[in-house]
């Protein structure tokens, strides 16, 4: 490898170095410019491309997709459960069930905010270094909450409190 870490194109930037470990000729910064410029001269050869290989990866990236979602979600469930799995309102343990909860409320805003749905959430939650104000909540109780302002679970925890 070249002892030069510099943008061979703008003589400035160190260069870009590849997740598989592979160094690039150019920085971020002129590779990104080249791709808009290429896009912008080549559009509907770029698009037809695409699609042809979305076409042909159809199922793989699914896949792909998918286990990276599972993999993040299941990451901020065993963060925030500290490894138990499990709802902490009502001990539900079946991880198909389980969601994360904000716990002062506000959670549709923010999902709203950095993008709604449940991915956008676990995925901003692991960026954000898993930061507090959140729970494991399965999805009966956390409907609840964010329907009524209460779970019918403390409710009746607190009845049979006060009948003993």
């Amino acid at each position: 490898m070249t002892k030069n870490k510099k943008c061979s194109k703008c003589k400035v930037n160190d260069r870009k170095i590849l997740s598989n470990g592979n160094v690039c000729n150019w920085c971020d910064e002129c590779q990104s410019k080249q791709n808009s410029k290429y896009y912008k001269e080549h559009k509907e050869k770029v698009l037809a491309k695409n699609k042809k290989w979305a076409e042909e990866n159809r199922q793989q990236a699914y896949n792909n997709n998918t286990k990276s979602r599972s993999k993040r979600r299941m990451k901020c469930i065993e963060f925030y459960s500290g490894g138990k799995l499990e709802c902490e309102c009502c001990k539900e343990n079946h991880y198909e069930f389980l969601t994360i909860d904000h716990i002062e409320g506000g959670g549709t805003q923010h999902r709203k905010d950095i993008g709604n749905g449940g991915q956008a959430l676990y995925s901003w939650v692991i960026n954000n270094g898993f930061p507090d104000g959140f729970r494991v909540l399965c999805y009966n109780c956390n409907s609840c909450l964010g329907h009524y302002g209460f779970c019918p679970h403390k409710q009746i925890k607190n009845e049979e409190d006060k009948n003993i």
